[in-house]
Order: C-alpha cells, then sequence, then structure tokens
C-alpha cells in the first residue's frame, strides 16, 4: 500500500516536514557570542630598537558575553507552523492509506466475482459443447433436426463468447488490484 505513488510522495513529505520541525527546533538556543582576547606581553622589556631599561606588567584578559537573541515570537511561530505541516501530512497520508485500503478490498471483491463468473461461463461452455454434440450427433443419425443443431451450435458460439468475456473482465479485475495496491509494473518476487 505503501509503493503507491501518492502515498510515497506523502512519506516523503512527511520526512521534510520533521526535518524542519527539527531544524526549528534547534533555533531554540539561538544565541549571539562575543569573545575578545587581550594579549599582552609579560614583564619585559620595550621593543629592541630602544635600548631604554623598563619594567612594566601585562595581563591577559578573557572576556566572553553571550545573550539569547530576541526573536518577537518567531520562533514559536515557525514551531507551530511546522508542527501544523506535520499534522497536516500525516493526516492526509491517513487518509491516502484508508482510501487506497478501500480501493484494494473493493478490487479484491472485483477479482473474486470475476474469477466465480468466469467459472460459471466454462461451466456454461462445457455444457453447450455437450448439447452441440448430442444435437450434431442426433442429425447425423437422422433423429434429430438442423434447426435443433443450428440452436445448439448458437447456443455454444454464446457460451464461449461468455466465457472469453468472463476471462477479460477477471484480468482487468487483477489489473485494476494490482494498480489499488501499488504494485502494478513491479518485478515479482
Amino acid at each position: 500500500m505503501d509503493e503507491r505513488p501518492e502515498a510515497v510522495i506523502l512519506v516523503a513529505d512527511l520526512a521534510d516536514d520533521g526535518f524542519h520541525l527539527g531544524l526549528v527546533g534547534g533555533l531554540e538556543h539561538s544565541t549571539r557570542g562575543i569573545d575578545q582576547q587581550l594579549l599582552g606581553e609579560g614583564a619585559g622589556q620595550l621593543p629592541p630598537t630602544l635600548n631604554i631599561p623598563s619594567t612594566h606588567y601585562c595581563a591577559t584578559v578573557l572576556l566572553g558575553l553571550t545573550l539569547p537573541i530576541y526573536d518577537g515570537g518567531l520562533r514559536r511561530a515557525l514551531e507551530g507552523q511546522a508542527r501544523a505541516n506535520e499534522a497536516r501530512t500525516s493526516a492526509a497520508l491517513e487518509q491516502t492509506r484508508d482510501e487506497a485500503t478501500r480501493e484494494i478490498v473493493g478490487a479484491a471483491n472485483r477479482v473474486r466475482t470475476s474469477l466465480a463468473a468466469l467459472d460459471a461461463a466454462d461451466a456454461l461452455a462445457s455444457a453447450a459443447q455437450i448439447t452441440f454434440d448430442a444435437a450434431l450427433a442426433a442429425y447425423r443419425h437422422g433423429v434429430g433436426s438442423i434447426t435443433d443443431t443450428t440452436r445448439a451450435s448458437t447456443g455454444l458460439l454464446e457460451a464461449q463468447n461468455a466465457s472469453t468475456d468472463a476471462y477479460s473482465a477477471a484480468l482487468s479485475s487483477a489489473a485494476t488490484l494490482a494498480l489499488a495496491a501499488g504494485t502494478l509494473g513491479a518485478a515479482p518476487e
């Protein structure tokens, strides 16, 4: 059932909606960081070009500041939209699966009905063949009329046509079932 094209598309959309929801969830802890490092040289001399002895002291200062970004409710709105899209896609997928189930059950019923009709038509053709053979034998032995033989021949032809029609209907029903199940054109296992 999940091989049907519309179901495959909705499953992909559902995965995409889940991905977007994950992205929006990652925005929840968005911050802006500022790091500054002030480095200096230790106690020592001035640059070597000046030969003036001096002593000075330096220190290293590390400063870090992290502030949450104010977005005016945008993250919550995006998250709500992502959840709504995910719920909508999930509902559409469930509806598609329900419709597919109904189509599959209906197609399976039509296959059973057409196979029963095929069996009945084959039995009718078999009986018509026996009737024709008996009418032809009676005509050849002089106890039957040509009219009875012609009627039996017509009945045999109609029964064979009904059998062929029932066979075509059974094949059509089987193809409809394969289409409804999403296996039409799939390689046999």
